[in-house]
């Protein structure tokens, strides 16, 4: 009887202490990918606001000789602010998360996979699905304070 139940325990003792399974090893390369992808379109975003905010703050210095009112994109600064501000915090809680990938990587890597891994894989895969979509928002946010700002630009112009 003591050798059927060691027998019993020592198998599972084997499949519990298995490596990843392949769908693990999919889902870590998938979720890399993504979260490269995602890293990259937070760093455009990050450009695009600031060279949309150059540009248009240059345009404002064109129309120095208007009142606060009468300029194209009054409180314009407040907004492309924020925004940046918003994506630079982004960012930072990006890079911070991205050791968390990394140590993932490595763990299927050597063939390591805890119950712990598998819950921050979980949690690390809903914060790059969130993220994109935030980043989406922000990106048409930005693409509509340009456009609403070109717009009054070309009216005081007269272009």
């Amino acid at each position: 009887m003591k050798k059927y139940i060691l027998g019993i325990a020592s198998t599972l003792l084997i499949f519990a202490c298995s490596g990843p399974t392949e769908e693990q090893h999919k889902g870590v390369g998938d979720l890399a990918a993504k979260w490269k992808n995602t890293s990259d379109e937070a760093m455009k975003l990050s450009e695009k606001i600031g060279n949309f905010q150059d540009e248009l703050n240059g345009r404002e210095s064109d129309t120095t000789n208007l009142t606060v009112r009468e300029r194209p994109c009054p409180g314009l600064d407040k907004n492309y602010e924020s925004m940046k501000s918003n994506v630079s915090g982004l960012i930072t809680e990006w890079q911070e998360s991205s050791q968390q990938v990394d140590r993932l990587t490595n763990q299927i890597g050597i063939g390591k996979w805890t119950d712990e891994d598998q819950a921050q894989y979980e949690k690390l895969r809903l914060e790059v699905d969130l993220k994109e979509v935030k980043i989406a928002q922000w990106n048409a946010s930005a693409d509509s304070l340009y456009m609403t700002c070109q717009d009054s630009v070309a009216v005081i112009s007269g272009k």
